[in-house]
């Protein structure tokens, strides 16, 4: 129960337009070099231009799905995907199929858009993943079982 309070507070977090468009107020020093980005300039351009292309959000309940069906895939995905792009193109698939497009791609971007702004050296931030993940939730909504969802996004 304690959980799931704490993944509905984040998500509502997340959802919520201003915190989406905040940008991160560690020093800059230490996240655009995490993030291995070569100035902080570039790195805030970065942050800004990705808020310009922030999909619409979806209901709140509809993003606390999203994130409840890409919690339960991942560990699936991790073991049976070879590569980033496949594991990307397999959530999204997933989300989409017991979600929506629309959830899909709003938690692939959010998504990214923490790794740009974690200030984290062991996440990246890449624009490919979102797209990657869009696509796979187009599938997703093309076609109606996980077994789909793997046979397509194993040609990635």
């Amino acid at each position: 129960m304690k959980s799931a309070l704490y993944l509905a507070l984040l998500i509502g977090t997340l959802a919520a337009p201003s915190t989406l468009r905040a940008e991160p107020t560690q020093p800059h020093h230490a996240c655009y070099e995490a993030e291995g980005f070569p100035s902080s300039s570039q790195w805030r351009k970065q942050i800004r231009r990705w808020n310009d292309v922030r999909p619409l959000s979806p209901s709140l309940w509809e993003t606390y799905q999203a994130y409840s069906v890409a919690k339960k895939e991942r560990p699936f995905a991790q073991k049976h995907f070879r590569n980033d792009k496949q594991m990307h193109c397999y959530i999204g698939c997933r989300i989409a199929q017991d979600t929506s497009l629309k959830a899909a791609q709003f938690v692939g971007w959010a998504k990214e858009r923490r790794d740009l702004t974690d200030c984290d050296s062991g996440t990246h931030f890449e624009e490919f993943d979102y797209w990657v993940t869009v696509r796979g939730a187009e599938l997703g909504r093309a076609f109606s079982s996980a077994s789909d969802c793997i046979y397509w996004c194993e040609f990635l």
